[in-house]
Order: C-alpha cells, then structure tokens, then sequence
C-alpha cells in the first residue's frame, strides 16, 4: 500500500521592486536625488539636509524630473500650493 504525500504548491509573493536612483548631486549642503519608482511608475526627487537628518520628497511627472531635480525648491512650492 503506498502513501501519497502530499506536494505543496509554491505561492508566489510579489518581491517588491525597489526604486531606482536615477540622478544624484550635492548643492549647499543639500544631497538632492532623482529616483524612479518602478512599481507606481513614478518620479520622486528627494531633497536630504544630513545637518538635521531631515527629508523632503517631492513626487514629479516624468516630463518635469530632470527640471525638478535641478531646481527642487520651485517644484516643492507647486506640491504645496496645488
């Protein structure tokens, strides 16, 4: 009499995809950095002060990324008005 053993059946789980530095640069002590999240298919430049450990991330179209990663400040106003 033989036994049958069950086989488990494998699950998949989604393995988040992490985002992507596109751009990176330092400016007045500011590290300021482009990235792509691939999962929202989206652009963020976030904006690091290592004085104080503070962050601001500011969420961009595509079409204004570079713009918005050269010049964060005038992108974090339109986040903040809109």
């Amino acid at each position: 009499m033989s036994v049958a053993i069950p086989i488990p059946i494998p699950i998949p789980i989604p393995i988040p995809i992490p985002r992507q530095e596109l751009a990176q640069r330092t400016s007045g002590g500011l590290e300021i950095t482009l990235y792509w999240d691939a999962e929202k298919d989206g652009t963020i430049v976030e904006v690091h002060q290592p004085a104080t450990q503070e962050t601001i991330a500011i969420p961009v179209t595509h079409d204004q990324a570079l713009d918005a990663f050269h010049h964060p400040f005038a992108y974090l106003a339109r986040t903040r008005s809109s």
